[in-house]
């Protein structure tokens, strides 16, 4: 029988949290100020900031990205930033991976970090 599901917060969301962070700690990453928490994003999360890119990320006459992946209909933008994320969390290996965190104000999101990257090749010898 399937466990019971629901939003964050509740027990069942909750308890599936706890033994995802036993098996990928890097689930539980937060970093908090009195302004701002940056964090792993949560299912919750990235479905809010697919609905932001949907809504559009930037004037549509500048460009400022390197990858171009905002130049798409509103319902393609969002699967974009889910598929990246998705990506990010699929690759990541100890001597390569890249970080994503939401940034949360006040209780609300507002967007994403940069992506950091790291690589083996990145660690001093």
């Amino acid at each position: 029988m399937a466990k019971p599901r629901g939003p964050e917060g509740h027990p069942a969301a909750m308890m599936a949290g706890m033994s995802l962070m036993k098996y990928w700690p890097l689930a539980g990453l937060q970093v908090r100020t009195p302004q701002l928490e940056l964090r792993i994003p949560g299912l919750e999360d990235l479905g809010a900031l697919a609905g932001l890119a949907a809504e559009g990320v930037h004037d549509p006459a500048v460009q400022p990205f390197t990858a171009e992946w905002t130049d798409a209909e509103p319902d393609e933008r969002a699967q974009r930033v889910l598929r990246w994320h998705w990506r990010c969390w699929a690759d990541w290996q100890v001597d390569t991976w890249t970080l994503n965190l939401v940034v949360l104000q006040d209780g609300e999101l507002v967007g994403i970090s940069r992506s950091v990257r790291g690589t083996s090749r990145s660690a001093p010898r």
